[in-house]
């Protein structure tokens, strides 16, 4: 799951994406955080399908930016069906400003559930 959906997200978006974490001093970029994945009750055991909840946090050094990158990755992924997905869905939205670094970045956050075969 995890590579598919980084090979989506470049698809939508022309910044870097990256899974754990923004690489130093990068002032643009995506980040893919796996928030929770758990299979599919069944009473016969795993059926081969997940739901996750993935955190897709955009960075960028204005507000105007991050919301722009983070508006083609909501409009691209959200109901999205193809490949092992089975259904991209929208789950939530945060804004925030990350002063936790000498280079202050503006964050926003989007939270995904991902029905997927594993």
């Amino acid at each position: 799951m995890e590579t598919d959906l980084r090979v989506l997200v470049l698809a939508l978006v022309d910044v870097p994406v990256n899974w754990g974490k923004q690489p130093a001093k990068a002032l643009i970029g995506v980040v893919l955080n796996t928030i929770s994945d758990v299979e599919a009750p069944h009473m016969r055991g795993p059926d081969g399908l997940s739901v996750a909840r993935v955190q897709i946090d955009t960075y960028a050094d204005t507000y105007a930016r991050a919301k722009e990158i983070s508006n083609a990755i909501r409009t691209g992924l959200n109901g999205y069906r193809g490949g092992r997905f089975q259904g991209v869905f929208l789950d939530s939205v945060r804004d925030s400003y990350d002063t936790s670094d000498t280079t202050p970045l503006h964050r926003a956050s989007l939270d995904f559930m991902i029905n997927y075969e594993r």
